[in-house]
């Protein structure tokens, strides 16, 4: 995750000069007005309280699954999602034909902190202690190494772990993994047993991929962090890979067309940097434009789905609360024509039109001003 982290921080401070980078989180401002836009990339759900009480409105870049931004108020139209990166490109990497004879399995961990007591290297070892007929080589650091080694058969060999331990794919058969090990294992035609911190996922399919592809290989599709990985699954999923191999029920089941393989772009480097330029020159455009009357006036506004209209009061003094659905929180009490202007807000309108559709009696000025303050309360946002 630093790896990542560092290299999102040197990207985008090569592309934005106001960058302010914090644990946690990385801030950019487009504009120099105090109520323009901004964006927020954001990697530890920790510090999102820190955002939610300022005025100036952002669109949040989130790094990973772990990150519900809309739970705590934050308008869904205004988070951009995106997969941690695992690789640079999907065309990197050495592909090699399916074997004919499985004779090498492999376990590689992706990530020893998403198991710091072992478990699932434990379990693994596990299963491969089942299987004596079978050669079994363990990538993993030298402290893990010393704990699994005392509980391992003779056809278990251990390797010390290194940085590029995709290196090891030109010996292995069939990998025992999870996250970005197995996404790059996939891109070399090297099959793919599955075993990580959410649970036992089993061999990865030209039918399952876009599971897998969802739950980013961490383990079963919909399992739950630190979820049982059974031994007994594991050498029954390794006994059947070896059982078909070299015939065409093998390679039918793992006959990945380039659209399947492509799907694992959106954990590619390209893929994040991509989206995050896309959003951060969206935002430019937006501060370009509010700093502007013209190009203010141009601005379609559209109420966030996120929020909706309660009509209260009786019908001799009625009003309306902003209501924000994931919180219940009230941002806001308007009257009858105020409500009439904020259902305009379609994402059709412009700012300049709105008056006239209303028939109200706000000028231009006034809306304007009325609308840029629903905007830092996060009830609209601007299509432009």
């Amino acid at each position: 995750m630093e790896l990542a982290i560092s290299r999102i921080i040197s990207d985008v401070r090569q592309r934005s000069e106001d960058v302010i980078c914090e644990d946690g989180y990385l801030l950019i401002q487009h504009g120099q007005h105090p109520g323009s836009p901004g964006t927020c990339i954001i990697y530890k759900s920790q510090v999102l309280p820190c955002f939610l009480d300022q005025r100036q409105r952002l669109h949040f870049i989130a790094l990973g699954k772990d990150i519900d931004l809309p739970t705590w108020g934050i308008p869904s139209e205004l988070v951009t999602r995106v997969p941690w990166p695992f690789y640079e490109k999907c065309d990197q990497l050495p592909v090699k034909p399916l074997p004919g004879l499985i004779s090498k399995i492999w376990y590689i961990p992706d990530d020893m902190e998403n198991d710091p007591d072992n478990c699932i290297s434990l379990s693994v070892v596990k299963g491969f202690n089942c299987l004596l007929q079978h050669r079994f080589f363990v990538v993993a650091p030298e402290a893990v190494i010393t704990a699994l080694r005392p509980i391992a058969n003779d056809n278990i060999s251990f390797i010390t772990h290194t940085p590029n331990a995709s290196s090891h794919f030109s010996g292995c058969d069939l990998l025992v993994t999870s996250g970005a090990m197995a996404a790059k294992a996939l891109l070399s035609d090297i099959p793919v047993i599955v075993a990580g911190k959410c649970g036992f996922g089993g061999l990865v399919t030209a039918n399952n991929l876009p599971a897998f592809v969802a739950s980013a290989f961490n383990g079963r599709p919909g399992g739950y962090t630190g979820e049982r990985i059974s031994p007994a699954l594991l050498l029954q999923e390794i006994s059947y890979v070896a059982d078909i191999a070299g015939t065409a029920e093998l390679t039918q089941l793992l006959h990945f067309n380039a659209g399947q393989l492509g799907s694992l772009n959106i954990y590619s480097w390209e893929h994040t940097y991509m989206l995050i330029q896309q959003v951060l020159q969206q935002q430019r455009l937006l501060g370009e434009r509010m700093s502007d009357h013209n190009g203010m006036l141009q601005l379609k506004p559209k109420l966030s789905a996120s929020i909706i209209l309660d009509e209260m009061g009786a019908p001799s003094n009625q009003i309306y609360w902003l209501r924000n659905i994931n919180t219940n929180k009230v941002l806001g009490v308007v009257g009858i024509s105020e409500a009439r202007l904020i259902k305009q807000c379609n994402g059709e309108n412009t700012l300049n039109e709105l008056p006239g559709i209303t028939g109200s009696a706000y000028d231009t000025g006034d809306c304007i001003e009325f609308i840029r303050s629903l905007w830092e309360s996060g009830i609209v946002i601007f299509i432009h």
